[in-house]
């Protein structure tokens, strides 16, 4: 357990790390519903956002290809209908909402932003209670062996990413987009978030406490926790992000009935199946029928009027 959480810890910083930099930099903020839409429905103008999800997908096919395990791909026997009805939640839920648990919570929370705390807080709620009304009893793969190789690998290429930071943000948008999506879906498959086992387990906490896996909570500690500090320390004082001229954060401070209402049916979207978009995006390597269903619906959602 207590690798397992430090490896989960250091995915942590691979999810926190793009997100400071890309705000940093270029005034970009990390919302994986958004980057989706923005991306289908205005291709041309979403060049960085689509480098953002060549890297995210990159990293799920580096996943699959070393370590399958932390894609927690063997679904057996889970019912369709699940999936279908769970994809299109997530996607509404977040269109709804304007962002899910990318934006609000990794992105929004670390600026304290109302809408944001809001938001995440209706995420977990309806998601436990999902879980609670609605167990999933399929067999989910967890089946992953902790190795130190895992460990030691995950930690230098960090390091290195730290270190180069500013070097590998000055080259262009685009190929410090991808690269962002490089780390943040690293950081997915690392967490836990890819899992839905994780997912679920850490969403059982009142239903089945025999189930609860504490590996989410290293979110906090080592992507939510930095970049709050990063924020009002810095990013926060300057008047404009270090390669552009505006920051591009939302412009909407109050809770309003949309988020109210899409916070809640994104939540319970999510304990149904213990998926969210960016991870559903790294399983598609787990070329799993429910996966290509669950992504279907969920673009459905996001596209829906």
């Amino acid at each position: 357990m207590i690798n397992d959480l430090t490896l989960a810890l250091i995915g942590a910083f691979y999810l926190g790390l793009p997100v400071y930099l890309l705000l940093k930099y270029y005034g970009k903020v990390v919302g994986i519903s958004g980057i989706i839409k923005s991306c289908i429905l205005e291709p041309r103008d979403s060049k960085w956002k689509l480098f953002f999800l060549s890297g995210l997908l990159s990293a799920g096919l580096l996943l699959r290809l070393f370590t399958p395990a932390l894609l927690g791909y063997d679904y057996g026997q889970a019912n369709l209908p699940r999936f279908a009805l769970g994809g299109f939640l997530v996607g509404y839920g977040a269109r709804k909402a304007c962002g899910c648990t990318s934006g609000h919570m990794l992105c929004g929370l670390s600026r304290l932003s109302i809408r944001s705390i809001f938001a995440t807080l209706m995420f977990f709620t309806n998601a436990m209670i999902a879980v609670y009304l609605f167990p999933n009893n399929s067999v989910w793969s967890d089946n992953f062996q902790f190795k130190y190789s895992t460990l030691f690998l995950s930690l230098i290429f960090l390091i290195f990413s730290v270190i180069w930071a500013k070097k590998i943000m000055s080259t262009s948008l685009n190929f410090a987009a991808f690269y962002a999506g490089l780390l943040f879906g690293t950081g997915l498959g690392l967490t836990g978030m890819v899992k839905s086992s994780s997912v679920l387990g850490f969403l059982s906490i009142f239903s089945e406490p025999s189930l609860f896996n504490p590996n989410l909570l290293m979110i906090i500690l080592g992507a939510i926790a930095p970049n709050l500090v990063a924020y009002r320390r810095e990013i926060r004082k300057m008047k404009k992000p270090v390669l552009e001229d505006e920051f591009a954060t939302p412009s909407k401070c109050s809770v309003d009935t949309d988020l109210i209402i899409g916070s809640s049916i994104f939540g319970f979207g999510w304990g149904l199946c213990g998926i969210c978009p960016g991870p559903a995006l790294i399983q598609l390597f787990t070329f799993q029928s429910q996966i290509y269903l669950f992504v279907l619906t969920m673009i459905t959602g996001l596209l829906i009027k």
